[in-house]
């Protein structure tokens, strides 16, 4: 079989596989009855970790984007809405660093860094 296909069909079904999403509990939309906002996100091809890379460093001011700013632009590229579209645009960026939540900002970067498989996660479930 030819190796491309391979590496595609792989990474069909770890988009398939990893897709997730998270609960901000602290940001309630009022237009879905105070639930809390839900961001979706998906494992990132290299071409997604390209562009987060490009707007942390088109938006640094020293140069070289700290760990901050690149968690911030990782949050602009990879959420999503429920139907896939983003959920945050480019323009974001400095609004984001300067009037949101860093915790709240940190936690959404770190469960989007550490998606798990789902049958990873039903094991985690089963053992506690």
């Amino acid at each position: 079989m030819d190796v491309r296909k391979i590496a595609r069909e792989q990474w069909a079904k770890k988009l398939i596989d990893q897709e997730r999403y998270y609960d901000v509990e602290q940001w309630l939309d009022e237009d879905n009855d105070n639930k809390p906002v839900r961001l979706y996100f998906k494992p990132a091809n290299m071409r997604n970790r390209m562009s987060v890379i490009e707007l942390a460093n088109k938006t640094s001011k020293d140069g070289a984007p700290s760990v901050f700013e690149l968690a911030v632009s990782t949050i602009i590229k990879r959420c999503l809405t429920e139907d896939g579209k983003r959920k945050f645009k480019d323009s974001d960026y400095e609004d984001m660093l300067i009037n949101y939540d860093a915790d709240i900002l940190w936690q959404i970067y770190y469960e989007i860094s550490t998606v798990k498989p789902l049958a990873e996660e039903v094991e985690d479930a089963k053992k506690s």
